[in-house]
Order: structure tokens, then C-alpha cells, then sequence
């Protein structure tokens, strides 16, 4: 099973109406020592109280109609859950209806019976069926939404307060890095969640734009870390986030913020390279954050923060900063 397995069991339970937390379920899921084969999917259903067989139907033709929704089966090496089948099906015509690393597809039944091994995990809940201690999981679950959301809420709460006292939106070269700056937060965010084994809905979207795309790969060759130890993640993450507060609250140091972002340029090129040449995959996720970088670039450019003369643009920056700011010489 691939590594989003995952959405197989997380969308079977919901199917099937069984009381569990996401948090819990893909810790449980992704700790299983045989989660990527249907032995460890029927294994951890067991661990939830939720009775279930494994078994290859023959004829498949005819005895598809006979299997209750939903079910497991395999379809072409991969794992997915048949939600349903059209009320007029019949044999060779309609439509089955799966859920395939947790995107809805539909395939004519020919399609589906060919593509289809035979083999199937069958499901049943009881009342007792349900994630071990639950209740307490859900309260960890709403204890964790409530801290996050107040941080976020202090956070957005100081963004405004720094971006409408220090008017800073009277500046629209700032507020253009601003934006791109808050952009890159989150592409490198979803790009730690990859790295991390956390599902991520929309992360695994952008990364499957492309046909030959697949960010994992990129993510664990050994050229994704900084000698070794620093993954490109995290300093992108820390790189964004510091322009953001020096944008903020810091824009005297705007030069340097400039001159950073011209000595990254040359890492777009190669991490490209890379990707078209070694990899042989593409990390759509990886490109937006390169991407971002030039766009950061060329505002940089089009409103005079990067000057060769390093004189020259200490004057042109301290013109046109948001908010007044004397430099002295000490």
C-alpha cells in the first residue's frame, strides 16, 4: 500500500460511521509496522472493534453486486474504498464509485472489473466499534484547536496592529513582499508536513499537478538537507518568516533582507537542475517556493531595494520607508 494508505482507513471509517479522531487515526495508522499491506489494514480495523475478512471473489462479474457498500478492494496495485455503485447497474453498464487516496472517482464497470484483482476486505461495525479512548483523544483534539487558534488569532491580531501603526500599507513594495513573503510561509509549510509524514489534503494536490511529479522523492533524496542535518524546509520556513518580521518591524534592515534574496537565486537554478536532471521527478511544491524567491527578486528590483552601490540604495530605502527612520553613523 502506498503511503497515502492512510486515506484508505481514515475514509472506511467515516463510511462506515465509526467514532474516531484524525489526529489519533493517522498517529495509529502511520506507527503500524504493516500499514501498507491489507494484512496491517484489517489488523488495525481489528484493534478499532470493527469485524473484518479478506477474501478474492472469482466471478466478478456477477458477484459484485452481491458485496454490501462500502468495501475495500484492489484496483491496479493500489488499495481503495467502493462507496457505492449506480442504482440502474447492470452487468456491463453503469458506474462504480471509489474513493482513491482520498479523491472521488468513477470508472464505466467494464473499467473497474478489469482493473479490479478480485481481492476485497469486507467491514462491519458494531455499537462497541470505535477508537480506543476516544473521548479523551477528542478532547485533546479540541483542547489543541482551541490553543492554535488563539495563537493564530495573536498573531494575525500583531501583523495588523505592526502593518497599520507603522503604515507600512502605504508602502506598496512592502506590502507586495508582504504578500509573497506570507505565501512562501505556507508552501514551506506544507513542505514540512510532506517532510514530516503528515497528511496534508492540499499538499498532496499541488504535488500531483504534474505527471511526472512527486515531492516525496525529492523530499528524501540526500540533497533535500543542508549538509546533511538542515532540511530546505525549515530554512525556507525561517527565511520567509524573518522577512516578514523584518518588513514588519525592521525595515532598516531591508538591505540585507535584499542582498539575501540575490545570494538565493542561485540555489533556484540548481534545485531545479537537480529535479530535471537527478531527481527525474518534479516537486511542484519546491518550484512555487523558487518561483517565490525571483518574484521577491524583481519587486526587490522594480522599487529600488537592490542597488549596486551600496550607499546609493541605504538612501533610496531610507526615502521610502513606511515609517520615518534616521540612520546615523556611529
Amino acid at each position: 500500500m502506498q503511503r497515502k494508505g492512510i486515506n484508505t482507513f481514515v475514509t472506511l471509517m467515516s463510511l462506515l460511521g465509526v467514532k474516531h479522531t484524525k489526529s489519533f487515526s493517522e498517529q495509529y495508522f502511520n506507527e503500524h509496522p504493516h500499514k501498507y499491506n491489507l494484512y496491517g489494514l484489517s489488523k488495525i480495523l481489528t484493534d478499532y472493534g470493527i469485524r473484518n475478512a479478506a477474501t478474492l471473489i472469482e466471478d466478478k462479474e456477477n458477484d459484485l453486486f452481491n458485496i454490501e457498500c462500502p468495501f475495500v478492494a484492489q484496483v491496479g496495485g493500489d488499495f481503495v474504498v467502493v462507496r457505492g455503485l449506480t442504482s440502474t447497474l447492470s452487468k456491463g453498464e453503469g458506474d462504480v464509485h471509489f474513493l482513491r487516496n482520498g479523491k472521488k472517482f468513477s470508472l464505466p464497470f467494464s473499467q473497474f472489473i478489469q482493473s479490479w484483482s478480485g481481492v476485497i476486505l469486507l467491514a462491519e461495525p458494531s455499537p462497541n466499534s470505535g477508537e480506543p479512548d476516544y473521548k479523551l483523544h477528542r478532547k485533546n483534539d479540541l483542547l489543541s484547536f482551541a490553543q492554535q487558534s488563539v495563537l493564530a488569532l495573536a498573531g494575525l491580531f500583531i501583523f495588523a496592529f505592526a502593518y497599520i501603526n507603522n503604515n507600512v500599507y502605504a508602502n506598496l513594495g512592502f506590502s507586495l513582499l508582504l504578500f509573497v513573503n506570507l505565501i512562501g510561509i505556507y508552501i514551506c509549510y506544507l513542505l514540512v508536513l510532506k517532510q514530516l509524514k503528515i497528511h496534508s489534503r492540499y499538499a498532496d494536490k499541488i504535488c500531483t499537478l504534474f505527471s511526472q511529479s512527486d515531492c516525496n522523492n525529492v523530499l528524501e533524496s540526500d540533497a533535500s538537507k543542508l549538509w546533511g542535518i538542515f532540511g530546505w524546509s525549515e530554512i525556507g520556513l525561517g527565511y520567509f518568516t524573518a522577512n516578514i518580521v523584518i518588513l514588519l518591524f525592521l525595515p532598516h534592515l531591508m538591505l540585507y533582507v535584499a542582498f539575501i534574496n540575490l545570494l538565493s537565486l542561485p540555489f533556484t537554478l540548481w534545485s531545479v537542475w537537480y529535479q530535471k536532471f537527478k531527481a527525474r521527478q518534479w516537486c511542484p511544491l519546491c518550484l512555487i517556493v523558487q518561483l517565490l524567491l525571483w518574484t521577491i527578486f524583481i519587486i526587490n528590483l522594480i522599487f529600488g531595494y537592490i542597488n549596486f552601490s551600496f550607499h546609493s540604495q541605504l538612501s533610496t530605502l531610507n526615502s521610502s520607508l513606511p515609517f520615518a527612520y534616521t540612520h546615523s553613523p556611529s
